[in-house]
C-alpha cells in the first residue's frame, strides 16, 4: 500500500510539473533534415532510384546513430604539441608570448594554449589523422625539435575550418559559438 502511495505522489509531482506554463514565451528554431532513407527512395532527375532492402529495426538503429552524432560537439583527432609547462613554472603571459612567437613563425597553423590542470600545453594544428599531420610536424620540426603529435579531442568547428573555404560571416558565427573549455586564449 505505501509502495502505491509513494509511486502516485511521485506521478502526481510530475504532472503538476507539466501543467505549469511558463509565463514567457520561448521561440525555438528547430532544423529539420532530410531523413537519408527517404531521400534515397526519391527518384532522381535522371531516373537513378536507390532501393534498401533492410527491415525497418536496422533504419531505426541508422537514424539514432545519426542523431547521435549530430549531438557530438567533439571528435577525435590530433594535434602537435609544441611545449608543456607546468602552470607553478610559467606565467601566463609568457606562455601567451610562446604562443604569440609561433604564429609568427607559422601564421597558416592554428596554435591554442590550454590548461589541463596543473599543466599548461601549447598545441597547433587540427588534423583527423596521425598520418594528416606529419607534413606540419616537419615543419614545426624545424624551429621546434621537441614537438610530438598528440590524440585529442577537437571540436567540431575547429575540424570544418579545414574542409569548407572561410567567408567572413561564416568565422564571425564560429567565432561566437567556439566555447572549448580547456582553452585559455
Amino acid at each position: 500500500m505505501y509502495k502505491f502511495i509513494f509511486i502516485l505522489f511521485l506521478f502526481s509531482g510530475s504532472l503538476a510539473a507539466q501543467i505549469v506554463e511558463p509565463e514567457t514565451t520561448d521561440t525555438l528554431q528547430v532544423e529539420i533534415l532530410p531523413d537519408i532513407f527517404e531521400k534515397l527512395a526519391l527518384v532522381e532527375d535522371n531516373g537513378g532510384k536507390v532501393e534498401i532492402k533492410e527491415n525497418a529495426p536496422v533504419n531505426e538503429l541508422t537514424r539514432i546513430h545519426i542523431q547521435q552524432n549530430r549531438q557530438q560537439k567533439t571528435a577525435a583527432g590530433y594535434r602537435i604539441q609544441i611545449f608543456s609547462g607546468s602552470s607553478y613554472d610559467y606565467t601566463v603571459e609568457r606562455l601567451q608570448q610562446m604562443k604569440t612567437d609561433f604564429e609568427t613563425e607559422f601564421p597558416d597553423i592554428p596554435v591554442y594554449l590550454n590548461y589541463f590542470d596543473p599543466d599548461f600545453k601549447i598545441r597547433a594544428g587540427n588534423f583527423r589523422s596521425r598520418l594528416e599531420c606529419i607534413p606540419v610536424l616537419k615543419r614545426i620540426r624545424s624551429k621546434y625539435p621537441a614537438c610530438y603529435p598528440v590524440k585529442t579531442d577537437i571540436p567540431i568547428q575547429d575540424l570544418k575550418k579545414l574542409s569548407q573555404p572561410q567567408t567572413e560571416e561564416t568565422e564571425e558565427l564560429e567565432e561566437e559559438s567556439s566555447s572549448d573549455p580547456n582553452q585559455i586564449f
